[in-house]
């Protein structure tokens, strides 16, 4: 199951997954700093609130005191990030690590949209992110009748810079169900006093002994 959805099974056959992909209408920087892959997979800034070059920001390549906001409203710049495997959303988890000192927090972002399977777009409007802390978004899955593929980040700020994207599906995950439990003997060196070495199973593909 190397290289399956499996991998990212765990309890309850929750799917937790990072963006695989991500995608903006913004032009890069020719150094390729901050550009839209830096927002790909885990989290990987190392002191946050400060700039990164390891992150998407909307400004990368403009000259700054040259041309109009880079981010115009009503609508702003976006950032696109697609999943691997479609799933029913329990919630997500986005990593904004960098908000200009002109912007408040509670307006940096001013809308998040699911993308679904099916082509249509769920907003969740404006949401409130602070740089040194992940912004976890409980949905509610009475109106997910459909598989989340992706989402788009909506920002005026020019410089809000995005690290990183993570979705969690709800319990018993369709892209979980074919899933087999490994099983882990557990032994230890010098050997147990009392009893033999015995088996665990666990969907987890990662055992940790607590």
């Amino acid at each position: 199951e190397v290289g399956s959805s499996c991998e990212l099974c765990g309890e309850e056959r929750i799917l937790v997954q990072y963006a695989s992909s991500a995608s903006s209408p913004m032009p890069c920087d020719p150094s390729g700093h901050w550009s839209p892959r830096g927002a790909e997979g885990h989290p990987d800034v190392e002191q946050p609130c400060k700039p990164d070059v390891r992150t998407w920001t909307p400004n990368s390549a403009v000259i700054k005191q040259t041309v109009p906001p880079a981010c115009p409203e009503p609508q702003g710049c976006y950032l696109e990030l697609q999943f691997q495997y479609p799933v029913i959303p329990e919630s997500l988890t986005i990593w904004v690590t960098y908000v200009s000192p002109e912007w408040d927090s509670k307006e940096a972002i001013n809308d998040i949209k699911l993308l679904m399977v099916g082509g249509e777009n769920i907003s969740l409007g404006p949401q409130n992110f602070f740089c040194d802390i992940p912004m976890t978004i409980r949905l509610d899955m009475e109106k997910m009748k459909d598989e989340v593929r992706g989402i788009q980040i909506y920002t005026l700020d020019e410089q809000l810079e995005i690290d990183a994207a993570m979705i969690t599906s709800v319990p018993q995950s369709s892209q979980c169900k074919k899933c087999q439990p490994i099983h882990y003997k557990v032994s230890r060196d010098p050997p147990f006093q009392k009893g033999p070495s015995f088996l665990i199973s666990d969907l987890s593909r990662i055992f940790v002994d607590t």
